[in-house]
């Protein structure tokens, strides 16, 4: 049977330790695991403040690469003669698709699974604390 710490410090018969030792190690162990916990909200914190900028630059990325792909003109399209549209709702959905710039929309979807990833760890320490 394995003994908890306060067992082992409170079994000693061999030395006599000072009264203050069992208080003054918990004490540094406790310290030490606040020390642990920062680091981890830390890291966390720097995690969610690079994925957000990468979101950013995606984002912008990808804004960019609609406006300058033939996707926007073919969508814009969309807005101005509905009774076409409907009666070729199928080329235009195949040129949409194909315009569409995957890539670019790829980059961005990076960012969110990286935030999103980061957001379950960030629940999981939080619910892990609050037992």
């Amino acid at each position: 049977m394995k003994k908890q710490p306060e067992q082992i410090l409170d079994n000693i018969t061999e030395l006599e330790p000072p009264k203050h030792l069992k208080m003054a190690v918990f004490a540094r162990l406790e310290r030490e695991k606040q020390k642990q916990i920062m680091r981890r909200k830390m890291a966390l914190l720097g995690g969610f403040f690079v994925a957000g900028a990468g979101l950013l630059v995606a984002g912008a990325f990808f804004i960019k690469e609609i406006m300058v792909s033939d996707f926007w003109s073919i969508f814009s399209l969309s807005f101005t003669d509905a009774g076409t549209l409907l009666a070729y709702w199928q080329e235009f959905a195949l040129s949409l698709l194909e315009t569409f710039p995957a890539e670019s929309f790829a980059y961005l979807l990076a960012p969110v699974f990286v935030l999103l990833v980061l957001a379950k760890e960030y629940g999981e320490r939080q619910q892990a604390m609050k037992l």
